[in-house]
């Protein structure tokens, strides 16, 4: 198993996991981690609703997965590229 901390050059991990319940249908619970202080994931996650730790966080959301994949881009570059 890789994990983020040991694919060279890796700053953020995203898991996206859409959940399957008949109550939680079209939602995704989305975990983001990082490898070391360049990013802070829990400033994405409280702008995406959720919370965590600078290098542990997470939310849930119903945004389309391109919509997904853009705005945590985004997110990740702001902090990486400000």
């Amino acid at each position: 198993m890789t994990t983020c901390a040991r694919v060279e050059g890796t700053k953020v991990a995203v898991l996206v996991r859409d959940l399957l319940s008949e109550e939680r249908l079209g939602c995704r619970k989305v975990s983001l981690r990082a490898t070391d202080g360049t990013v802070d994931v829990s400033v994405i996650a409280r702008e995406m609703g959720g919370g965590g730790h600078p290098q542990a966080a997470g939310f849930t959301t119903e945004l389309p997965y391109d919509q997904l994949v853009e705005r945590s881009a985004r997110r990740s570059n702001r902090q990486l590229h400000p």
